[in-house]
């Protein structure tokens, strides 16, 4: 195959891919470079061409073929879900590159306990919007290296809740049976943490979903080990 014949599969192959990304930022620059490998493969100077096309596919991979498993995690204003988080990443952080984005309607206190801990921290403030799909995907695109989990704390109210089916979902409550007047974030999580003990409350949560339900100590972190196990899985 001679360069010209590869340059014309590439923008092929191009046109596939660019259909599986839905970051915008990363789309438009790719895009662009795409169309620079066109307009050079129309004068004839294949060497730029060639370059701008893998330009293209870089950004794309750079999307496609990430490794990093991402947790969503949710839950309510005084929750905890940041002190779950930071018994989580204290457990994890001796064997694997952790990336936190916490998301705040105002204020940095959140990312500030994170940063304490040595890993990657961003730190988003929405005012009065929920996180969506596509600035977290800014976020993430804005760290280089290669991390193994990348941690989304959502902002704090039930209902910013989870943005990505394809995402590890984990939901922090406080016993409370008011919460369960807002099910859906109940039903869409994959795991499930009570930061106190309260049968009764669990039994209720049963009612609206099949996802594992645990209680864990907020003080000393015990049963975290099990939300690892269904971390690494």
């Amino acid at each position: 195959m001679d360069m010209e014949d590869r340059i014309k599969k590439d923008l092929e192959m191009f046109e596939k891919n660019i259909k599986k990304t839905k970051n915008k930022r990363i789309k438009d620059m790719a895009t662009r470079y795409y169309e620079d490998a066109k307009y050079y493969l129309d004068k004839g100077d294949l060497f730029t061409s060639f370059g701008c096309i893998n330009y293209a596919h870089g950004l794309i991979d750079s999307i496609l073929n990430r490794r990093a498993k991402i947790v969503e995690i949710a839950g309510c204003a005084g929750c905890g879900k940041t002190r779950v988080l930071e018994h989580i990443v204290d457990r994890l952080r001796i064997d694997y590159e952790i990336l936190a984005i916490i998301i705040n309607f105002s204020g940095n206190e959140d990312c500030k306990r994170m940063e304490k801990y040595g890993i990657k921290t961003i730190c988003i403030n929405t005012g009065n919007e929920c996180l969506n799909e596509e600035l977290l995907e800014n976020a993430i695109e804005e760290i280089a290296e290669d991390v193994d989990y990348i941690f989304v704390e959502n902002a704090g109210s039930l209902t910013c809740s989870f943005i990505n089916p394809m995402n590890k979902k984990l939901l922090v409550v406080s016993p409370n049976k008011n919460l369960l007047k807002f099910p859906l974030p109940f039903q869409t999580a994959d795991f499930i943490v009570v930061t106190a003990k309260d049968d009764d409350f669990k039994e209720e949560i049963k009612k609206l979903t099949d996802a594992e339900i645990i209680e864990i100590d907020m003080e000393n972190g015990k049963g975290i080990e099990r939300i690892l196990e269904w971390l690494r899985k």
